[in-house]
């Protein structure tokens, strides 16, 4: 019989921030840290992205840029956050949940200075790190958990925390 041994990648860096994009530390590791998406405008209204990747460090929060950018455009804030993933020194049990909730601590604290509407927050959770974001509300006072899989069919409906329903 042989033993699973997961496929670990060394610890690596996402990419430098786009143009534009503010790289804010919310705790001590190189991984510690969120890019800050502002529109023009305040109040406004934020999205706290954790991307995922099966926790794995061949993916970055860069994997969401695009996501970003996009909710950037429709007028919404966006924390985008970087964690510790399989190699990278305290990624095991508890470590990526304590990253997000630092992470979301962070965002909240920070709140004031940027013009970020914390009556109207949505936490995103793309892939593996849906799951993570389960620790947030209690850290940042969300109205909805977008932690729907980003593959699921168009056609497909799921219920969201709000009793709507939604396509995903």
């Amino acid at each position: 019989m042989s033993s699973f041994t997961p496929h670990v990648a060394p610890p690596s860096q996402a990419g430098p921030p786009r143009k534009g994009v503010l790289r804010i530390p919310y705790g001590p590791g190189p991984q510690h840290f969120g890019d800050l998406r502002l529109p023009a405008s305040g109040p406004r209204p934020l999205v706290v992205i954790v991307h995922g990747g099966a926790y794995r460090n061949a993916y970055h929060l860069d994997l969401m840029d695009d996501l970003a950018e996009d909710l950037l455009r429709r007028g919404f804030a966006s924390w985008n956050i970087e964690y510790r993933r399989m190699g990278d020194p305290g990624a095991e049990w508890p470590g990526l949940f304590q990253d997000v909730a630092a992470a979301a601590d962070r965002v909240v604290a920070m709140a004031p200075e940027h013009g970020l509407d914390l009556g109207r927050v949505v936490v995103l959770g793309h892939s593996a790190s849906r799951m993570a974001t389960r620790s947030s509300p209690a850290r940042v006072p969300c109205r909805c958990m977008a932690s729907w899989p980003l593959h699921r069919s168009a056609t497909s409906t799921a219920a969201s925390p709000t009793g709507r329903t939604s396509v995903p």
